[in-house]
């Protein structure tokens, strides 16, 4: 029988070989694994590299504790790894079923805990962003003849005249003009999608500058963050060997079903 190593999804090796054809020859040999170590991306510090000291950001200290549990439950899965490949009393089949077990309880809910964590952050991230994005000004002036006859002026301007106009609103403080404008389709006020967007993340960084830089830095988190799930994910894969857990299942199943016929 031939085989070729397999490894995790760091490149690693998984200190077992996968066969590729032809019968098990030895089905319980135990053999001491390669050493593996858990992913670099599994860190918290990573996701704290992007905060303020100054200023710590409960987002990010939560990223890191996320990731960080994580890394724990992949070093105990590593851990029972080695000892059931070590195992004599073990098929090489029963060996990966079993590892794929623990990979499954202990490495699954940090990945379900990671994916919570990601979709708070979106959450936090749009609802800031949309904060931001326009003025908030009083109803009163939402009067349906006065925004109408702003938008219709802006219109007709020339895009040089237009842009003169927005920019002295952004500079004096024309929350009406600018609430009116940013919180309407861009056509409406004669604005491309892109001057519209343009002027939106004006406004943000001149009136919440901190919020703006806040955001990117929970954003540049939330990929590391994203890197992180993905190489825990084919981390996981790779501590076993999915075929040979497939057939102890299969095996598994036959016997269940030949004892139910008796």
């Amino acid at each position: 029988m031939t085989t070729t190593p397999t490894t995790n999804g760091s490149g690693q090796p998984n200190g077992h070989a996968q066969p590729t054809g032809g019968p098990i020859i030895s089905k319980r040999m135990g053999h001491k694994p390669t050493p593996i170590q858990p992913p670099a991306a599994l860190d918290g510090r990573n996701i704290l590299h992007f905060g303020d000291a100054a200023a710590p950001d409960v987002a990010l200290t939560l990223m890191a504790g996320t990731l960080d549990a994580a890394r724990s439950a992949v070093e105990k899965a590593v851990t029972a790894r080695s000892a059931l490949l070590q195992d004599v009393n073990l098929t090489e089949q029963a060996r990966h079923l079993k590892i794929k077990q623990a990979v499954i309880q202990t490495i699954g809910p940090q990945v379900g805990a990671i994916d919570k964590r990601i979709e708070a952050v979106q959450g936090e991230i749009a609802k800031i962003k949309l904060d931001i994005s326009a003025p908030k000004f009083s109803p009163l002036v939402q009067d349906n003849f006065v925004q109408q006859a702003i938008i219709n002026r802006l219109a007709s301007m020339k895009p040089a005249e237009r842009s003169a106009v927005l920019s002295e609103a952004l500079s004096s403080g024309d929350d009406r003009t600018l609430g009116i404008v940013l919180s309407s389709p861009a056509w409406l006020s004669g604005l491309s999608q892109n001057e519209h967007d343009h002027l939106k993340a004006r406004f943000g960084l001149k009136r919440h500058g901190e919020q703006v830089r806040r955001v990117q830095r929970l954003e540049k988190a939330l990929e590391a963050m994203e890197r992180a799930r993905a190489s825990v994910e084919s981390f996981a894969a790779g501590l076993f060997n999915q075929q040979l857990a497939n057939e102890a299942e299969a095996a598994a199943e036959r016997t269940a079903r030949a004892l139910a016929k008796e």
